[in-house]
């Protein structure tokens, strides 16, 4: 069974978590760190570290693993990248090692500066980053959490720790120090110990303990005797010190016993006290799943706040789409891409006939259907014209006709999912489970098209004839 054998202490822009107690058949290890000791940065830590363990790691089915660690991470990368990006003096980005250990195996995903590999007796196999690249200065070249403006693939690796060999993860910055002392089988814990007195960084050493079978040799059958003789000479010290120093020392003893189970019972306590916790959260669920108008908690308020508006010389023709930076919207025979945070046109692009679809893709991409039949791709970056080709479809409509819902995966610190309608110049949320308005937003024109829901900004764009503009969603607190 692969345990752990060492690992670091929490200190400044650095967090170590470690679920792991004897006996138990899954362990987790989970390191973080950010370089910028920064109050701000801090928080993101701590934010992402209260996350991973609402995911229950330990209690999830051996083959869910993977697809849940997966969906995980893509979705918490754009949420962490939107954060930081608020912060232009800040490094955007987190380095981190998951380990979820199995029996003989670990699921390990990592990002960022950590170094990592196996240590036998015959050597060391680095996996993931090399040692020739462990000193990368540039953000471009190494793969931080929050930080690539382009689409996420999550690794999860799988790895087999052979019996009586070590798993390493450690600061890369320790690594190239580690390097200059020597890595061996024999000397890894020495030169680890003088890394540690002279600053403190974030590692973490698994060991695969072989399980020796039971051995009923003599030599065996010896050492029972021989600490059976270890277990009377302490009673015969015992006795001793009792006679010498008289029953103080027993009485001494006693209050020590006393005082652990006293220690005990308030840990007895305690647990109860999180037992009747948790079956009050179930109760609470239990309400809210039930359909009855109980007000349990006060009503959230939420405000729908204008932000930014601009204009462009004719009217907008499509509900404006967006990815994490840009938004990008139709009039007539242009598309046009707009900076999210200062409404300002990056490209614009002019075609032959009138747009009909705008669609974002994967792969950096626009689709562009026209008028003329015609259905184009082009870059998001810069608008450069990729490929055409000629395709008729059929025309849509609008799938959610005027009705946009935000859940709770959406937008966390709802109490509960709401709606948004609209109606003329008029926009509305409601709640989902009574129908009750929680806010309104009236424009001082008819509104022609609303946006979905944009997770990262918290917000939805509208369009009203030549105008676009930006209406925060907030929650009050």
């Amino acid at each position: 069974m692969i345990k752990l054998f060492d690992n670091s202490d929490n200190f400044t822009s650095n967090y170590s978590y470690c679920d792991h107690f004897p006996g138990q058949n899954r362990n987790i290890v989970l390191l973080l760190n950010h370089y910028s000791e920064d109050s701000f940065a801090e928080q993101m830590l701590e934010k992402l570290l209260s996350e991973i363990l609402l995911l229950n790691l330990d209690s999830l089915p051996e083959s869910k693993i993977i697809p849940v660690l997966q969906d995980f991470f893509v979705e918490v990368n754009w949420r962490f990248y939107s954060l930081f990006s608020q912060r232009p003096d800040l490094e955007r980005g987190i380095s981190l090692f998951l380990g979820v250990m199995e029996a003989d195996r670990m699921y390990l995903v990592q990002y960022g500066r950590y170094f990592m590999g196996s240590l036998e007796k015959t050597g060391f196999q680095e996996i993931g980053r090399k040692w020739e690249n462990l000193a990368m200065k540039s953000q471009e070249d190494l793969f931080l959490l929050g930080n690539r403006d382009m689409n996420i693939h999550v690794k999860v690796e799988q790895v087999t720790i052979p019996a009586d060999s070590y798993f390493l993860v450690l600061d890369s910055k320790a690594a190239l120090k580690l390097r200059e002392l020597g890595l061996h089988y024999l000397s890894l814990n020495e030169h680890l110990s003088q890394l540690k007195e002279a600053e403190k960084f974030g590692f973490a050493v698994i060991k695969h303990w072989e399980q020796k079978a039971h051995n009923t040799s003599p030599w065996i059958r010896r050492k029972r005797v021989n600490r059976t003789a270890t277990i009377l000479l302490v009673i015969i010290i015992l006795s001793a010190a009792y006679v010498y120093y008289g029953k103080n020392l027993i009485d001494d003893i006693f209050s020590r016993l006393k005082f652990t189970r006293n220690e005990f019972t308030r840990n007895d306590i305690k647990e109860q006290f999180f037992v009747l916790q948790e079956q009050a959260e179930d109760l609470l669920k239990e309400l809210a799943r039930e359909d009855m108008n109980i007000t349990i908690f006060p009503q959230q308020k939420i405000v729908m706040e204008a932000d930014w508006e601009m204009s462009i010389t004719k009217d907008f023709t499509s509900p404006p789409c967006f990815d994490f930076r840009r938004l990008y919207a139709s009039s007539g025979k242009l598309v046009y891409a707009i900076d999210k945070q200062g409404a300002v046109i990056k490209w614009e692009k002019e075609f032959a006939a009138r747009v009909e679809v705008l669609r974002l893709v994967d792969a950096n991409r626009i689709l562009v259907s026209l008028a003329n039949d015609r259905l184009i791709c082009l870059n998001r970056d810069n608008g450069e014209q990729i490929w055409e080709k000629s395709i008729k479809l059929t025309q849509e409509t609008d799938g959610h006709k005027g009705i946009c819902q935000i859940s709770l995966n959406q937008y966390r610190q709802l109490d509960d999912s709401v709606f948004l309608t609209r109606s003329g110049n008029k926009l509305t949320l409601s709640q989902v489970r009574s129908g009750e308005i929680v806010s309104e937003y009236e424009y001082s024109e008819a509104i022609d098209n609303v946006s979905e829901y944009d997770v990262l900004e918290k917000c939805i764009y509208i369009t009203s004839g030549r105008k676009l503009k930006k209406i925060n969603i907030k929650v009050m607190t």
